[in-house]
């Protein structure tokens, strides 16, 4: 693979003047790293899009107040992370050979978004186009799981209110005698009211 350089502009004199990218050149990093690091990433979107499946079905869930949807969208949502998480370290692996070729200490402050810029040809292309769709997918999900814990607040007040209502139906409200003082009355449930 070869390093596509950027154009340039001849001025007088023989100088040079790069057009277009601002910074150091392009770094050539090996094709087999670059790859893996694409296909990991497109195994992360396509974790967020179930995500994000999971997020529209617990929402409805929710609103349906089906317990059971709800408990068998948790189980698959924890096996979907489960699975992401089990992936950190061979990404890790990934972006500290990048760093390496980039000669950047630190992997773990390496951005995508930096990564990105400094790579060459079609490499970076390809790596921001999958930035752009991972950020918009966990975009989408934030929204949803922003919406889900806002029904099921909702819910959860509407739930006690209406369990609260029940409580307070056995006591029945104080009658005072001529004198002042409380009157004994025996007391009814709400049930004997009603036969």
């Amino acid at each position: 693979m070869r390093l596509l350089r950027d154009p340039v502009e001849r001025r007088g004199g023989g100088q040079q003047r790069p057009v277009g990218r601002v910074g150091p050149p392009p770094v050539e990093l090996p094709a087999a790293t670059v790859g893996r690091l694409l296909e990991m990433l497109s195994a992360q979107h396509e974790w967020l899009k179930r995500l994000l499946e999971l997020a529209e079905t617990k929402l409805g869930a929710l609103r349906r107040a089906d317990a059971d949807a709800l408990s068998r969208c948790a189980a698959e949502e924890q096996l979907v992370l489960q699975r992401l998480f089990e992936q950190e370290p061979e990404r890790d692996a990934v972006l500290a050979c990048v760093a390496q070729g980039l000669q950047r200490g630190d992997a773990r402050r390496l951005r995508l978004a930096e990564l990105a810029q400094q790579m060459s040809e079609p490499w970076g292309s390809r790596l921001r186009a999958k930035i752009a769709g991972l950020q918009g997918t966990a975009r989408e999900l934030r929204q949803k799981n922003r919406r889900a814990a806002s029904v099921a607040c909702n819910l959860h007040r509407h739930i006690r209110a209406v369990l609260d209502g029940l409580a307070g139906a056995d006591q029945e409200p104080a009658l005072y005698g001529p004198t002042g003082r409380r009157a004994q009355r025996s007391t009814l449930n709400w049930i004997d009211a009603v036969g």
